[in-house]
């Protein structure tokens, strides 16, 4: 683990550690297995999804250039 991703981690970890209900903190990683056990310890809920299916890729694809893509 570099040394950015773990002072990132550390001050994750000094901010959270009293509860509030005044905040949500979304985190997304494909690699969570690098995380350190007290960030898991700090996640309430854990969503998995795996990699979308060719056929979601290309509907993503495809809105993304008629949203950015199309001549004006």
């Amino acid at each position: 683990m570099s040394e950015s991703m773990r002072h990132a981690i550390n001050s994750f970890l000094y901010r959270t550690g009293s509860p509030s209900d005044k905040i949500i903190l979304v985190m997304a990683t494909n690699t969570p297995e690098q995380l350190d056990e007290a960030v898991h310890d700090r996640i309430d809920e854990v969503v998995g999804f795996g990699a979308p299916s060719k056929n979601e890729r290309q509907i993503m694809l495809f809105h993304y250039l008629v949203k950015y893509c199309t001549p004006p």
